[in-house]
């Protein structure tokens, strides 16, 4: 996941200077333990409002039965 620059999570972790010497905040520590394990260039993209709330189409349908659950099934 690839958090856009103007992200504010992206925004902390960018002014954050790590150095295990001091006393971490705990956003801090996590950057700190996971940047050996974690190659950004290979995280995928967040999709920012997949379906955002004021697009009210969506590309698929419900159908309601009217069939009992009996005879549904």
């Amino acid at each position: 996941m690839k958090l856009a620059p103007w992200h504010p999570i992206n925004q902390e972790l960018a002014s954050l200077t790590v150095t295990p010497s001091l006393k971490l905040v705990q956003l801090e520590q996590v950057k700190f333990l996971i940047q050996d394990l974690v190659d950004s260039a290979d995280l995928e993209p967040l999709q920012h409002f997949k379906y955002p709330p004021w697009n009210r189409v969506t590309p698929y349908t419900i159908d309601i039965s009217s069939f009992s659950k009996d005879e549904a099934a």
